[in-house]
């Protein structure tokens, strides 16, 4: 049986997504949130989000400018095996 993660982040965006990149090699699903923050510029994190499309992991936005406000956000996350914070 595999798990269901939810990857949760602000700024650490590159170490999110590495993360989410190493559990897919698992058989595992992963979602990635990115909490009131928008899609980071630095080096690392844009590097990992070519690859995080490449392999087709969700990805959403959550906030006043994403895909899911933050209710949606707890809302879903009982959908989830594991939660794991990238703050």
């Amino acid at each position: 049986m595999s798990n269901k993660y939810a990857i949760v982040t602000e700024t650490r965006q590159g170490e999110a997504f590495r993360v989410g990149l190493g559990l897919i090699l698992l058989d595992d699903e992963v979602e990635i949130f990115v909490v009131n923050h928008p899609l980071s510029t630095g080096d690392m994190a844009k590097s990992q989000y070519a690859n995080i499309k490449e392999m087709e992991i969700p990805l959403h936005f959550v906030g006043s400018d994403g895909d899911l406000s933050l209710e949606e956000l707890s809302n879903r996350l009982t959908e989830f095996t594991q939660v794991i914070p990238f703050y």
